[in-house]
């Protein structure tokens, strides 16, 4: 339980690094962000619970 937990926090580490660098800076304050980075986490958390080749 330890390892999944450590994983998702590298996933999500990951995946706002990567959107940080997509969004623009504008517009997206420090209540927003957070929430784009877990709507962004929970789709390809689906993904990857679904089988699909796109998160694997």
């Amino acid at each position: 339980m330890v390892e999944r937990k450590a994983t998702r926090e590298i996933v999500n580490r990951e995946i706002q690094f990567f959107t940080a660098d997509l969004l623009p800076r504008t517009g997206y304050d420090r209540v927003i962000f957070p929430q784009k980075v877990d709507a962004t986490f929970h789709y390809f958390y689906e993904l990857a619970q679904l089988g699909s080749g796109v998160a694997a």
